[in-house]
């Protein structure tokens, strides 16, 4: 993938969903690579010139990211000569691109490394509504599930359960038995999310399935997904999904 393939990548409109723009979670995601010492590409010029390297710290106070200098060194030179190359690399199998630039030969804890800026912009090539994370056990969020037959009617029961995940697409949650009111395709109108640091939101959740949380286990697993999700509420969502992940990043990066 040359350099160019990256600029197209980082502006086309329909990947606009899929980028990162600079601030805490770049940085969290920058440093969780670092972390992890991942292993990155380095491209360049308009021959996919390719420098295999790692990702090995990152300094925001002088904006810079710094890699491993690889083990070609003619390559290297002229990745150099270039001054700029696109990264690819992943992330728990989430592809990340980005373009770094002002590429030059710098020490690092007594070594040579290279260094350039950190990017503006990064692509993290996953659909962000299909990104399911999971929910603190200290404090995991709850749902209220209304059983009933007709759940728009008013009557009937509720059930209480622990959400396991949550995108801005919809809920994993924890049944502790099998229930026969919580099916596939049927639909809970008139639900209570509560989401820690957010607050309580009604909604409309779609069973999408059910399935035994442990194989032999009397307790399950039910994929939701929201019905007609207002923007507001869906945006109070994506936030805490946010900060779920940048605390899990953090995590990572200790």
């Amino acid at each position: 993938m040359s350099i160019n393939r990256f600029s197209l990548a980082l502006t086309a409109p329909e990947n606009e969903r899929y980028l990162v723009r600079k601030g805490v979670d770049m940085l969290a995601l920058l440093r969780a690579l670092a972390a992890r010492q991942t292993p990155v590409g380095l491209y360049f010029g308009g021959t996919d010139d390719l420098l295999p390297t790692e990702l090995l710290g990152v300094n925001p106070a002088y904006e810079e990211l710094l890699f491993s200098p690889g083990s070609d060194r003619a390559t290297l030179e002229r990745l150099l000569a270039a001054g700029s190359f696109g990264v690819e690399t992943a992330l728990d199998s989430v592809r990340i691109l980005f373009i770094s630039s002002h590429a030059e030969i710098t020490r690092f804890r007594g070594q040579d490394a290279l260094r350039a800026r950190i990017p503006d912009v990064l692509a993290r090539m996953q659909r962000r509504e299909s990104v399911r994370v999971a929910t603190p056990q200290d404090k995991p969020p709850s749902c209220v599930l209304r059983t009933n037959a007709d759940s728009r009617s008013g009557n009937g029961g509720e059930l209480r359960l622990r959400v396991t995940d949550v995108s801005t697409g919809g809920l994993g949650l924890h049944l502790p038995a099998a229930d026969a009111a919580i099916a596939p395709g049927k639909t809970h109108h008139d639900c209570s999310l509560e989401l820690p640091g957010v607050g309580l939101m009604r909604c409309a959740l779609g069973i999408v399935y059910v399935k035994e949380a442990q194989p032999g286990s009397k307790e399950r697993q039910a994929g939701c997904r929201f019905v007609d999700l207002p923007a507001l509420s869906r945006e109070q969502v994506r936030g805490y999904v946010a900060r779920l992940e940048r605390a899990q990043l953090a995590k990572g990066t200790g």
